[in-house]
């Protein structure tokens, strides 16, 4: 604890009393290199080369960052935020005149200004999906729509000084991974468009970054000594020498002057200036107000946006979770009632769980490092929303996290996690524990309704999870579930006579199923369970009439002054099982296309309540056991979570807010409150660090993570943290602590803020003095289905009869909206009706199908239509009955198949398309006079046992890679193109008290007989093919041309 605070103490203390400003981002220096521009604070400074006071030119509340000077040093273009999305904007050199140049969402890159200063080059991604990286575009300084000026991917790019010539990084976005070695590494190539001429300047498996060309050579930064470092690449001798020798960090960032003097560049919290004449650097001194424009100590009104609920049991308060903290609010539907705050603090508090008195309430909380349990309870003996001051005690005090933590229905025991898979059971008066479950997992749990028994959810070494039952008392626990695949979320009925669970050996969905624990109740046919109920209720009303008389006694007794004996506290619940064959008793519920998973069974009639999740809504159900169709509590996808069952009224949130509904769907309340939340911003962000730190060093699937010294790395970055002053430096920080261990898989994500849409016509202009030029139509896209028809060579003035200089700007908003386009046609103006398709609708599937059919097309003309050809999207359930499809309609009755597997990011399909590759024949049918076969429907799915050419590249990613490298393992057909990316690890991941989410690798892939970890090892084909970044300028495809060789060459 003493540590954690003393870390969060010097974090606070230097974000408080900045002066020296660290970690600036982004510095590049004018043309003359007098002075230097960077990014701070989300906005953009200048400052004396030499150092000294920054003056901050842009003030705005977006994120201001990737500055550059033009050539002439009189304005500075930069990307910014302001908008929602990255656009790209200039200004004159005080910060007035804002200009903004680009309005389209395609992940826009600044690169440069080209080399007369009346344009800017940058990359994005726009019309063309089948490449992951952005290709580069030209946008003039009077804001007209943007001109691709080259159909090649780049991440970063400068103008040489001949004006001629751009240098670009073509690869993978590895900036801050550290050390990849891979396929997906980045080099430096150049392209003369006068000459027609590309030259690839580095060759390394490893990033060559920040392109920096200057008359006779290159500058650039590169991995290569295991750091990144500058580099100087000269023409003439062809010998690559390295300028600087940073241990620390590495170089994050690089820039160059005009005139090639002085480099710019940055390494852990400083900045420094490199004279290129006698390769020296020194250090920049920089200085910035102390103030700050953002606030320190934020307050927020809330009434929804709760993370978690629990009601008490008496259904008169609940307890709630909003951003980490716990308040106890009275549960009212007429009026708001105020949620009072009991816990305040910079940790994540959470879980919380009632008492069986609903006078204290444990949860969990990192306040000392990791995840502990604590109890809180009022100082006065009020409900707790009555309450001002609140009494907290820490129960448990281990390294490792708790987690799952639960209450038993006798209220007499604690059962939580701790660690990765053991289960605590803590007596609560006595505060004894002893270790119920051992193991590296723990799923889902729920105790009996006598608390004598634990049903619990847990993988095996395969990951195939079943359901078991344990004693409390300890000993072997028994697997009531049996199944090669998921069984997990196991709940008991009220009168523990039934367990349900949720399936998934029923297709890909995951179903609830249900077991009477008894074989006699497994026997019983609805006449029986109708009879015993008829005879419980007749045993009731004769206790109830046996209470009455009992009553009228003790009225009796008490005037004659005789004590009123105690009740017997005992349950009449007593569970008994069956284990013999209990996983035979198993029933099917329900049968949906979505995921149900149970979440109570009603006291009455057994009744199952469950959450179904299906494509586009998630809703609760509730399933009589006696009739056919579920019945829906809520609807219009109310996204319940935290269901909580009281007889007959469950209570759940939805989308944030407290919601209840009785058990026939009727009599809907919505309980209101208001509550206030305070915080200090640099306190969250110092706690999500650490949750992010200990995410990796809790589940990373390599113990030794990859080399790394994580618990080194924790200091390091405890220092770079003092200097975060914006949540998108912040993200990016983490992403550089992550990226040390070179791993895929890995990305932390930010709160996402709203975003703006725009609309996409599908088709490439050309920028003319009449107008917008058509010169591309995208097929299907919104441009083929205008009326009247508009062509390739017909001019767009206006959209919505309004002019326009940057067509983007009209169309936001405007996706799926009819759109009026005044078309010129020649000497002739007509207008034209359509309707723009969202931006992924383009990129993802139209630009993608055009690719397909071209690529099938080629295929097909090249073999007389004997060799077919399919792409597989993506390792998913839709595209894996893509597949299955196109076997039929696209390779039956041809000789061999093409399956392309490149820029697939992958999934989890391998197994079932290997299904589909690998069956063996055995047999055949002859129906009379018909010809051999095999009866489709014997088999799992379509199969293929004819020769297949499988395409892969260094964008074949996870699952994608998995497949291929099964293909040469198993060795059933050939693999060609480039070795895949090395990127093939599952992961999970967690959210943080930001709201922000931390991906988390924690299962690690080998090849079988080779034991090689396919993470950063790609599967390497059988031939390798190139595919440059002039081939895909020039039209070519020289990976699918090898594989359509093979078949014509009978290899």
């Amino acid at each position: 604890m003493k540590k954690t605070i003393s870390i969060m103490f010097v974090l606070l203390s230097a974000m408080s009393f900045a002066g020296n400003a660290e970690f600036i981002r982004y510095a590049v220096p004018s043309p003359d290199g007098s002075k230097i521009c960077f990014s701070y604070q989300g906005d953009i400074w200048v400052v004396a080369a030499e150092g000294g006071s920054a003056s901050r030119i842009t003030v705005h509340p977006g994120y201001d960052y990737n500055p550059q000077w033009s050539p002439k040093g009189d304005r500075i273009a930069f990307v910014s935020d302001r908008t929602s999305s990255d656009q790209i904007y200039s200004m004159k050199t005080d910060g007035s005149d804002v200009k903004r140049h680009t309005f389209y969402p395609g992940g826009n890159r600044l690169f440069s200004w080209s080399k007369n200063g009346d344009a800017l080059i940058f990359g994005s991604k726009r019309n063309d999906r089948y490449a992951w990286m952005p290709e580069v575009y030209k946008v003039s300084l009077e804001g007209e729509t943007p001109q691709k000026l080259f159909n090649f991917n780049a991440i970063d790019g400068a103008c040489a000084p001949d004006q001629h010539t751009f240098y670009f990084v073509n690869g993978y976005d590895h900036r801050w991974r550290k050390n990849y070695r891979g396929a997906t590494n980045n080099d430096i190539f150049s392209y003369s468009p006068k000459e027609k001429k590309m030259v690839q300047h580095t060759v390394f498996d490893g990033n060559d970054l920040h392109p920096m060309p200057v008359k006779d050579g290159l500058y650039f930064v590169s991995d290569r000594s295991g750091r990144f470092n500058i580099h100087y690449l000269d023409f003439k001798t062809k010998k690559i020498s390295q300028l600087t020798d940073v241990k620390r960090d590495g170089i994050r960032h690089a820039a160059i002057s005009n005139d090639g003097s002085t480099i710019v560049y940055s390494n852990f919290l400083d900045t420094y200036i490199l004279t290129t004449a006698d390769g020296k650097s020194t250090k920049c001194s920089i200085q910035v107000p102390e103030d700050s424009p953002f606030t320190e100590l934020e307050f927020k009104n809330f009434s929804s946006k709760l993370s978690n609920m629990v009601i008490a049991p008496k259904e008169k308060e609940a307890v709630i979770d909003y951003h980490g903290e716990l308040y106890a609010v009275k549960l009212n539907d007429k009026e708001p009632e105020k949620a009072v705050r009991m816990t305040e603090s910079a940790f994540h508090d959470k879980d919380p769980i009632w008492s069986k008195d609903g006078k204290k309430i444990y949860f969990l909380s990192d306040r000392e490092g990791q995840f502990d349990l604590y109890q809180i309870e009022p100082t006065e003996d009020l409900p707790f929303y009555l309450n001002t001051y609140f009494k907290l005690t820490r129960l448990t005090e281990t390294a490792e996290d708790e987690s799952a933590l639960d209450i038993t229905p006798d209220g007499k025991s604690l059962s939580y996690g701790r660690g990765n898979g053991n289960l605590i059971v803590r007596d609560i008066d006595s505060g004894e524990e002893r270790v119920l479950l051992k193991g590296w997992n723990l799923g889902p749990y729920q105790w009996s309704p006598d608390s004598k028994w634990l049903a619990f959810a847990r993988d095996d070494d395969n990951f195939n999870t079943d359901v078991f039952i344990i004693a409390k008392t300890g000993g072997q626990a028994v697997n009531i579930s049996q199944h090669p695949d998921i069984d997990t979320a196991p709940v008991w009925s009220p009168d523990g006579k039934m367990l349900a669970f949720s399936s998934r050996r029923f297709g890909t969905s995951m179903e609830v199923l249900y077991t009477y624990l008894t074989e006699e109740d497994s026997n019983k046919t609805l006449d029986d369970w109708k009879r015993e109920k008829e005879l419980e209720a007749l045993k009731k009303e004769k206790a109830k009439k046996k209470e009455d008389k009992s009553d009228k006694s003790k009225k009796k007794d008490k005037k004659k002054g005789k004590e009123e004996p105690k009740k017997k506290d005992e349950s009449s619940v007593s569970v008994a099982i069956d284990f013999k064959d209990i996983h035979k008793r198993v029933v099917r519920l329900t049968r949906h296309l979505g995921d149900a998973y149970p979440v109570a069974i009603t006291c009455k009639d057994r009744s199952i309540l469950y959450v179904l999740m299906e494509e586009a809504s998630s809703d609760l159900y509730l399933r009589d056991l006696n009739k056919k169709n579920p019945a829906a509590l809520t609807t219009n996808n109310a996204k319940p979570r935290a269901v909580q069952l009281f007889k007959d009224r469950v209570y759940y949130l939805s989308k944030g807010s407290v919601k209840s509904v009785n058990l026939k769907g009727k009599d809907k309340k919505s309980y209101k409150l208001k509550g206030v939340f305070s915080q200090k911003k640099s306190e969250e962000t110092m706690q999500v660090f650490q949750e992010i730190w200990r995410v990796q060093n809790d589940y990373f699937y390599d113990a030794n993570f990859h080399g790394a010294d994580w618990a080194q790395l924790r200091k390091d970055y405890t220092v770079l943290m003092s200097a975060i002053r914006h949540e998108r430096d912040f993200a990016d920080l983490m992403n550089m602590m992550v990226g040390e261990l070179n791993a895929s898989h890995q990305r932390y994500s930010g709160p996402r803020g709203k975003r703006v849409a725009y609309g996409n016509l599908g088709a490439q202009f050309k920028v003319t003095e009449k107008g917008l030029e058509i010169t591309d139509i995208m097929p299907k896209g919104p441009l083929t289905k205008a009326k009247p028809k508009v062509q390739v060579g017909d001019i767009v003035t206006e959209v919505n009869r309004r002019p326009f200089t940057n067509i983007h700007e009209l169309l936001r908003d405007q996706q799926g909206k009819l759109v009026e386009l005044t078309i010129l046609r020649g000497d002739k103006t007509f207008h034209a009706d359509t309707r723009p398709d969202a931006h992924r609708h383009v990129t993802g599937t139209l630009a993608y199908d055009a690719w397909i059919e071209k690529n099938r097309e080629k295929v097909h003309n090249a073999t007389d239509d004997k060799l077919g050809y399919v792409h597989i999207k993506g390792m998913s359930i839709p595209s894996l009955e893509v597949f299955e499809t196109e076997l039929f309609s696209e390779a039956e009755g041809k000789d061999a198949l093409i399956i392309d597997v490149r820029y697939n990011g992958g999934g989890w399909i391998t197994d079932f398309l290997l299904n589909i590759l690998t069956t063996a024949e055995h047999a055949y049918t002859i129906p009379r006079n018909g010809g051999k076969g095999y009866p489709q429907g014997r088999r799992t799915f379509y199969h293929w046992t004819k020769p297949i050419y499988v395409l892969c590249n260094e964008f074949s990613y996870s699952n994608a890679e998995i497949f291929s490298h099964a293909i040469k393992t198993l060795k059933r057909g050939t693999l060609i193109g480039k070795p895949t990316f090395g990127a093939v690890i599952s992961t999970g991941g967690k959210g943080l008290l930001n709201g922000g989410f931390i991906r988390m690798p924690f299962r690690g892939w080998y090849v079988k007989g080779s034991d090689l970890n396919q993470e950063n090892n790609g599967a390497v084909p059988d031939y390798i093919v190139d595919y440059t970044p002039l081939d895909q300028l020039e039209g070519r495809d020289p990976q699918l041309d090898k594989a359509i060789q093979l078949f014509v060459d009978g290899q």
